[in-house]
């Protein structure tokens, strides 16, 4: 008997304790080069008509804050769901963080969420320099990413500049391969995206003929005529000359990093 009295009294306490309380339910951030958003619900006491959810959001690069959102909304018992957000009112170009939190309160408690997202805008430039396959090669810290999909097929930078190595051979594969790789890096370090439509053409017969496939004939034909075309683009307005967006870039050779237990051997494996 006396245990089920301190169950009951147990049980009432905590009824007592969360008829008031508050608290999220869920709580989903986002944050891109466009601005941020959450959504999400909120739990509240059934004696509670409403919550105040105080906000607070930061964007910063790595020279410290470039702006702020801040500011307070009421969600209802009726309705306690919630979706705000905002967009950051201009042009975001490099890598940016973040913050944010959002505090809830009642007279019987309280709950806060916090969030961190990191992300990388590249902007299209429109005097944007183009470069070949042998200047991504010979430039390995100007890559923009550190891997990129072609065919189908992921890559890491180590294996993308093994493949650069590659003797072309005769094998139009190969060829192709070198120019898309460098029409991706092209338009990501912000070249513009007109060669677009091309890249997801070569993209798509690399796919069904990849690399080292050596077509011929009608295929090989096809393939040339994908890399011609690219090669076109990679060669319009070559990295390394002066005045690109007003800034003079001398071009200079460096030495291309070893990769790291990588060899061409281990890259065919992935069409056997």
């Amino acid at each position: 008997m006396k245990r089920i009295a301190m169950v009951s009294l147990l049980f009432t306490i905590a009824f007592a304790v969360s008829a008031f309380a508050c608290n999220f339910d869920s709580f989903t951030p986002n944050a891109d080069c466009n601005g941020w958003s959450v959504s999400g619900s909120v739990y509240i006491g059934p004696n509670t008509a409403y919550v105040d959810m105080i906000y607070d959001v930061t964007l910063s690069d790595g020279s410290g804050t470039v702006a702020t959102f801040n500011g307070s909304e009421m969600i209802y018992s009726a309705s306690p769901t919630f979706s705000y957000g905002s967009a950051w009112g201009m042009e975001l170009c490099g890598d940016y963080t973040a913050t944010g939190t959002f505090h809830i309160s009642d007279p019987g408690g309280e709950d806060t969420e916090t969030f961190s997202i990191s992300f990388r805008c590249i902007c299209d430039e429109p005097n944007g320099c183009t470069g070949t396959p042998g200047y991504w090669k010979n430039h390995p810290d100007d890559w923009p990413v550190s891997g990129l999909t072609i065919g189908g097929v992921p890559y890491t930078k180590a294996q993308l500049m093994i493949i650069f190595d590659l003797p072309v051979r005769g094998d139009a594969s190969i060829k192709l391969f070198h120019h898309l790789v460098a029409a991706k890096l092209n338009v990501l370090h912000g070249a513009g995206s007109s060669i677009q439509g091309m890249i997801d053409a070569a993209d798509a017969f690399l796919a069904v003929h990849p690399l080292y496939s050596r077509p011929t004939g009608a295929l090989k034909t096809e393939c040339n005529g994908y890399k011609n075309a690219l090669a076109a683009y990679n060669e319009s307005g070559p990295c390394g000359e002066p005045t690109i967006q007003g800034v003079s870039r001398a071009l200079t050779t460096t030495t291309a990093p070893k990769a790291e237990a990588t060899t061409w051997g281990v890259i065919k494996q992935m069409y056997k």
